[in-house]
């Protein structure tokens, strides 16, 4: 009842803020019913989970067929694709999928604003929320697409927030609650399978402070989930592993990245297909995944300096990336039939000739918008260097924020994209205000 009470009144005091957030939201939904642009690159993997799911009772990610396929056995985690599943038990509909995740993105970032006060940096955090939804779209763009980046971000935003809260009170319930949404957001999607090294080094961290052991325990709900679906994966495929995306991500992405660098798509395509057509001839699925990434693995050891350089490439790609590709699959459009990804023409044309070259070939309306976008990246960017130095945001919360954003960019490795970097967007924005206490009210 305190609870009810307590949302009651914040949204009597947020009034604006809400109608902003609702509006926003209901914005993207009614473009999402409009331009019908909900499914990308991902979405039938976990549509056809969904749907072996009721005819078959099995997380398999592709076409059911009478000779499965092992790497689809383990392409995406189950949690996404069992949340489609129960939906469609209610409506089966897309457009009501789509539905409940604007419901539940609105959840989280009426939590993040409830994080915020906690945290008691006195700067209020709605402005920069509804200024974020604007600039980014890509951020209601993957709420309002068949994809599990959205429920990515959402439990990443429920770990910060019983993060918090057991600094704050030193409950080992809220960590409890930290570490079962960290469980979940590996089960979403297979980018957090290693965090549980570092998150287990938290955990044993808070044992030697408060001599609690219910602590530790609590640490190992995330790596016992990672192992158990592993030993899943071991029995459908005969190979102990978290999920086959690893090998396809090494081949196509960081090898692949390595090789258009040095010799161009064209041969590089011919690379990887040359591997995947040699690794076809071995029978055990096990020996093929290890062949496959012994192959990727010696191309990216062969040339590491090229190989780090498009790693932080991809990691700053990760922060300032406006999103060119989620904006033509949802609208459907072709953004003036021309190239406008900044740091692919910078490489292509450098600086000097890239600057006349774009403000000629977009139009005024789209070049105002991705400057402003930019410009707003680059204020999170800015704010989180400032978070880093500021002694009034405390130590260890700042930490454990600093830590899952390196994390999360890191392990996208040359492959870093705005749609990536929306799963920790919460943890970015709580640091924006401290760019405005440095710099704009001084």
């Amino acid at each position: 009842m305190t609870a009810f009470k307590s949302a009651w009144e914040f949204c009597k005091a947020n009034k604006m803020f809400l109608f902003a957030l609702i509006t926003i939201h209901a914005v993207y939904f009614f473009c999402a019913l409009h331009f019908e642009g909900i499914c990308n690159g991902d979405s039938d993997e976990y549509l056809l989970t969904a749907e072996n799911l009721k005819y078959h009772g099995e997380v398999y990610n592709w076409v059911w067929k009478s000779k499965l396929d092992p790497f689809f056995y383990t392409l995406r985690p189950p949690l996404y694709g069992v949340f489609i599943f129960l939906l469609k038990l209610i409506w089966d509909n897309d457009y009501f999928v789509l539905f409940v995740q604007n419901l539940l993105s609105i959840g989280n970032w009426l939590l993040l604003i409830h994080l915020s006060r906690l945290l008691k940096h006195g700067y209020k955090l709605e402005l920069p929320i509804i200024i974020c939804l604007l600039l980014i779209p890509s951020v209601l763009i993957m709420v309002n697409t068949i994809g599990a980046d959205w429920m990515l971000q959402l439990w990443l935003t429920v770990a910060l927030y019983y993060f918090t809260k057991f600094m704050l009170q030193g409950k080992w319930s809220y960590f409890a609650g930290y570490n079962g949404a960290l469980a979940l957001s590996v089960l979403t999607k297979p980018v957090m399978m290693y965090f549980w090294i570092p998150n287990l080094l938290i955990g044993i961290y808070f044992y030697y402070r408060q001599r609690d052991y219910k602590v530790l325990v609590c640490s190992l709900i995330m790596p016992l989930v990672v192992f158990g679906w592993s030993l899943r994966n071991q029995q459908k495929t005969g190979l102990f592993h978290y999920s086959s995306i690893k090998v396809q991500n090494i081949l196509d992405l960081n090898a692949g990245a390595v090789l258009i660098k040095l010799h161009g798509a064209e041969v590089a395509n011919s690379v990887k297909t040359t591997v995947l057509l040699k690794s076809e001839s071995i029978g055990n699925y096990a020996e093929k995944c290890d062949f496959i990434v012994e192959n990727a693995t010696s191309i990216i050891k062969e040339n590491p300096v090229i190989y780090t350089s498009l790693h932080v490439k991809g990691m700053l790609n990760f922060m300032l990336s406006i999103g060119r590709y989620d904006l033509k699959n949802f609208f459907n459009t072709d953004l003036d039939g021309k190239e406008i990804s900044i740091f692919k023409e910078i490489e292509k044309r450098g600086l000097l000739n890239f600057i006349p070259y774009y403000f000629n070939s977009i139009s005024v309306w789209f070049t105002a918008f991705f400057l402003l976008a930019f410009t707003w990246n680059v204020i999170i960017l800015t704010g989180l260097f400032v978070i880093c130095f500021d002694k009034s945001f405390p130590i260890i919360i700042k930490c454990f924020l600093l830590t899952i954003i390196f994390y999360s960019a890191f392990v996208c490795g040359p492959a870093g994209d705005v749609r990536f970097k929306i799963a920790v967007l919460s943890y970015l924005l709580l640091a924006v205000p401290y760019f405005y206490k440095k710099t704009i009210s001084k």
